[in-house]
């Protein structure tokens, strides 16, 4: 491995999902509280969602019974061609989705919960995200939706999720310009080793 090389930074999909899951785990239960107290819900009337609850996966499915509230976060593809700036750090922006799958007696009360759950989340990212992590340089709220989830439970209750969509900056996602300047050599398969040789010979005529 080229270990001197100079090779600058690498951040993936799953950093900025990391960046994003560190935010609001730190910062939801604040947020949610700030909600029940402008709409004079009382105190806990959103359940606080529990820190394993707030996690990274490639689509909303399926949820247990017992993991709901939960936050799903989904980092996919970059927004826009990443912007190369002098001396070859690339700035980059990741699409987010966000989404807060809750459960509730009737589908008003879902919608209206689903909903609340969003825009605290969208309200905790455009404030905090940017200022609360080093790797998220920018954050702009694009849109929301809330939609059903399917309920295999059984438990005869009604499935929302309050989505978000999300445009994340990361200043420095690499470097086009350093690197290693040879490629590193092996280590490579041994040789077969070789058992055993058949070798004909045939004595031309005259030759001995």
């Amino acid at each position: 491995m080229s270990a001197l090389a100079e090779w600058g930074p690498l951040v993936v999909a799953t950093d900025v999902d990391d960046a994003v899951i560190d935010v609001i785990r730190k910062w939801i239960n604040t947020y949610l509280s700030q909600a029940e107290l402008e709409r004079s819900l009382g105190d806990h009337a959103l359940k606080r969602p529990r820190p394993a609850n707030i996690i990274n996966a490639l689509t909303v499915a399926e949820f247990m019974d017992n993991a709901l509230p939960a936050i799903v976060v989904n980092t996919t593809n970059t927004s826009s061609t990443p912007i190369v700036m002098a001396g070859g750090d690339t700035t980059a922006f990741w699409r987010a989705t966000i989404s807060c799958v809750v459960r509730g007696k009737t589908q008003p009360a879902t919608k209206w919960h689903a909903s609340l759950y969003e825009g605290c989340v969208r309200r905790l990212m455009v404030q905090r995200a940017q200022k609360e992590h080093g790797l998220i340089t920018d954050c702009r709220w694009e849109s929301t939706l809330v939609q059903p989830v399917a309920d295999t439970s059984g438990a005869g209750r009604w499935l929302a999720a309050g989505v978000g969509q999300f445009t994340l900056g990361v200043d420095v996602a690499m470097n086009g310009v350093v690197g290693p300047s040879v490629p590193d050599v092996g280590p490579y398969d041994p040789l077969a080793t070789v058992q055993e040789i058949d070798v004909d010979l045939e004595t031309m005529n005259g030759d001995g």
